[in-house]
């Protein structure tokens, strides 16, 4: 049952499941593999060799890649995740999270990523000088609050 990126024919599929066409998809692997490497000092094989899992679920850059990507288009709960993938919900998380890490690296490093954060207000003027219209999300959502009042003055929003 777990999906299988070889079933992808059409560029039609390719964005349904993923998002993307598979052109994209095969020039992030690249970048996809090169971090992973980076980030595990060794090739994929040989991080599950040395953790010794007899059936890997995630043991190839394109599978771990898909299965990211699948997440991502998909939202699945790690409940459902796990249960197509034949994991349980907590690898299902796991896996997710370590997918996800190495491809937030793959995408920073080639230059995709948007800029998050700035050292300060200059920083920030520059970074926009060049744009004619800016969006921003203003929503503001429900924080509990904390029972320290240092904590509570650093969260409060003034409404």
């Amino acid at each position: 049952m777990k999906p299988n990126i070889d079933q992808l024919k059409s560029d039609r599929e390719w964005r349904g499941v993923l998002g993307i066409p598979e052109n994209k998809f095969r020039n992030l692997l690249i970048m996809y593999e090169i971090e992973y490497k980076k980030v595990y000092g060794v090739p994929i094989e040989l991080v599950h060799e040395r953790l010794d899992i007899d059936n890997p679920l995630l043991c190839r850059y394109k599978v771990c890649l898909f299965f990211t990507l699948f997440q991502l288009k998909s939202g699945l709960t790690y409940d459902v995740l796990g249960f197509l993938w034949g994991s349980n919900m907590s690898t299902a998380q796991r896996n997710f999270v370590s997918c996800l890490s190495i491809l937030g690296g793959a995408l920073s490093n080639g230059g995709y990523m948007p800029k998050r954060s700035f050292e300060n207000a200059d920083d920030l003027n520059n970074f926009l000088a060049a744009e004619t219209d800016l969006i921003l999300d203003g929503t503001e959502f429900p924080v509990e609050r904390p029972a320290d009042k240092d904590k509570q003055k650093a969260i409060y929003s003034g409404k």
